[in-house]
């Protein structure tokens, strides 16, 4: 699984130090019209998404292309303490990123109903932590390089907060595939770890990631709990849904 919409935020498109945020009404407009959404299924978010880049035929594109059905969502797994959007295009940048993180998280949820063989799941989901995995480091660089060592606050600059919510929404992306596919894995990192080896950054930068995923699943790979998941909401600090487990799709055959 590519995360090429996130990767815009870096490399393409949506670059905060090169986008044109002058025309303020605009993403106002684009706000407004994901803020009246509240997406449960994969069809609704991938409208949610489709809306807020009108202006960006590419991304759009890529977004129709790598979305699966209409199942209901599951939330991530992880949340982290995010700062607060302060205007309408750092509100932009929240709904973005926020929504592609989830929509690759249920993406790859959805594509290891095919991955039948134990070989299968380990590649793609390898392939998939990789790439999350490279683009958090790039991201964390480019901090750096910018001299952004704090958390965004009202006074912070838009590349600041978008990089920061990107360079954290990636982090609780990662981890939250891991766990998911953590009994099929080979080898697994903890947070510790992720910082230092693989963002090479100081032990003392560390944001601790709260677990908010569902229970254990059982020797079958099945999970007790079949509650209704509610509608989604992107705020972090909101109640998150409970997650029905898609465990018994990943579990490989004997």
């Amino acid at each position: 699984m590519e995360v090429k919409v996130l990767d815009s935020i870096m490399h393409g498109v949506l670059k905060p130090w090169k986008l044109d945020t002058t025309n303020t009404r605009r993403f106002t407009e684009l706000v407004k019209a994901a803020k009246a959404a509240s997406p449960s299924t994969n069809a609704a978010l991938l409208s949610q998404l489709t809306a807020l880049l009108v202006d960006y035929p590419t991304l759009q594109k890529i977004v129709a292309d790598e979305t699966i059905g209409n199942t209901a969502l599951q939330q991530l797994l992880y949340k982290t303490d995010l700062p607060k959007y302060k205007d309408a295009v750092t509100h932009f940048y929240y709904f973005v990123i926020t929504g592609e993180t989830l929509r690759v998280f249920n993406a790859v949820l959805q594509q290891a109903a095919n991955w039948t063989e134990l070989v299968d799941i380990r590649y793609q989901v390898g392939k998939t932590l990789t790439n999350v995995r490279v683009l958090a480091k790039q991201v964390t660089t480019e901090l750096n390089e910018q001299g952004f060592t704090t958390v965004p606050d009202a006074e912070s600059s838009v590349v600041h907060f978008a990089l920061y919510y990107l360079k954290h929404s990636l982090i609780q992306l990662y981890f939250s595939i891991q766990e998911q596919f953590k009994a099929s894995l080979s080898q697994t990192t903890t947070i510790e770890d992720f910082y230092v080896l693989d963002l090479e950054e100081p032990l003392s930068t560390v944001q601790q990631l709260e677990y908010v995923g569902p229970p254990a699943a059982d020797e079958k790979g099945t999970n007790s709990d079949n509650g209704n998941q509610e509608a989604l909401s992107f705020g972090f600090k909101d109640d998150i849904a409970k997650i029905k487990s898609c465990n018994s799709q990943l579990v490989p055959s004997n």
